[in-house]
């Protein structure tokens, strides 16, 4: 066991290093499981259902992100709470962790290269409450990520479609909030803070 921030954590030593962000215990623990053969381990949830770089994406510590991609943790995982790494930076407040979002955008973009259905249809799911990363980006006024994710090829169609990531992603900017917004009839405007 171990106090985070007075909250109880009960989780096992890796989980407990990502989390207080001690990138020379997450580390040796990486360097120690790998060594035994044990990869999987960088894709299992704990017992909260928590993934690792869900987690570490959450602290903002890019070494520690970059460790557990390179062992083998997937970019585009889920934990049992349906959050993602990337769901981490699109938070109010956020910015500090915008090195994390290069981070794992340039990854996207990589397994992208590859693996393009996959990487769209990870971008286009909706996370819990229903909005996709764009859109959660964009109500929690981080440009910066939804610059990055813009980056990402998408194929624009405006033609009575549901919401995805790159109709909310344009050159016109709401009035109420670094929110992009193409201004058309087809749901986007839903993005407009009530008045």
């Amino acid at each position: 066991m171990c106090f985070l921030e007075g909250q109880e954590v009960a989780s096992a030593p890796f989980t407990a290093a990502i989390m207080v962000g001690c990138t020379p215990a997450v580390s040796a623990l990486l360097s120690v499981l790998c060594s035994l053969g044990e990869y999987g381990f960088v894709n299992r949830q704990d017992p909260d259902g928590r993934l690792p770089l869900v987690l570490a994406a959450g602290t903002g510590n890019v070494a520690t992100c970059a460790m557990l991609i390179a062992a083998g943790a997937h970019v585009m995982c889920f934990d049992g709470n349906g959050g993602c790494p990337l769901q981490q930076p699109a938070r109010p407040d956020a910015r500090s962790l915008e090195p994390v979002a290069r981070l794992l955008v340039a990854h996207l973009k990589q397994i992208y290269e590859e693996r393009p259905a996959e990487v769209l249809e990870y971008l286009h799911k909706p996370r819990p409450g229903g909005l996709t990363l764009v859109q959660m980006a964009a109500f929690a006024q981080a440009d910066f990520l939804v610059e990055l994710l813009a980056q990402i090829p998408m194929q624009l169609n405006l033609t009575h479609t549901a919401a995805t990531p790159l109709r909310i992603v344009c050159e016109v900017r709401c009035t109420w909030a670094p929110v992009y917004c193409l201004g058309c009839s087809y749901g986007c405007l839903s993005l407009r803070h009530p008045k």
